[in-house]
């Protein structure tokens, strides 16, 4: 809808983009960031729609994509976005990474993807406008985020920890 982006392309050093796989009588909103290498970017471009001639065929409901689809669209990480402040930060990346490779691979996964994208977007949205919020929001996802990229340690440590405490108490009974 208007001033809602669901999904974010990554055009690279171009001043053009094809966007496709749209659907016919579906109208579409359209706005862009310019970045730079160091990730710092631009404000929005201001807003473009275009409707896709044709009728819109009737909704019917159909599973997610099979595993051999590879996965999202390059968008959808609403929340992650709203915290971390731009769909091309590093953590979404990552995010959006295990999506494309894990979630969506997957009926599972492919179910929960489509609940998140129905139930996030408000909910992001909110997050955006509360630099508090965005805040604990972060804080909360970064250990996500680094249990994505890096799994054995992320591992290690969910071992590690509570094999330390049940020594550390074994020890402290025993003295």
């Amino acid at each position: 809808s208007s001033g809602v982006y669901t999904n974010v392309v990554d055009a690279g050093n171009r001043t053009d983009y094809t966007v496709t796989g749209l659907d016919a009588g579906a109208t579409y909103y359209f706005a862009a960031k310019a970045y730079t290498a160091t990730g710092s970017e631009s404000a929005l471009s201001n807003e473009a729609s275009y409707t896709i001639p044709g009728s819109s065929p009737a909704p019917t409901p159909t599973p997610p994509s099979d595993s051999s689809s590879g996965g999202g669209s390059g968008g959808g990480c609403f929340i992650a976005t709203a915290a971390f402040g731009s769909g091309l930060s590093p953590e979404v990346t990552v995010l959006r990474d295990f999506r494309d490779r894990h979630l969506m691979t997957n009926y599972p996964g492919q179910v929960f993807v489509n609940w998140y994208y129905a139930v996030s977007p408000p909910v992001a949205a909110y997050i955006a406008e509360h630099e508090s919020l965005r805040t604990v929001v972060r804080a909360g996802l970064t250990p996500v985020v680094y249990g994505v990229k890096y799994p054995a340690a992320a591992l290690v440590l969910i071992l590690v920890i509570p094999a330390s405490i049940v020594v550390r108490k074994r020890l402290k009974d025993k003295g």
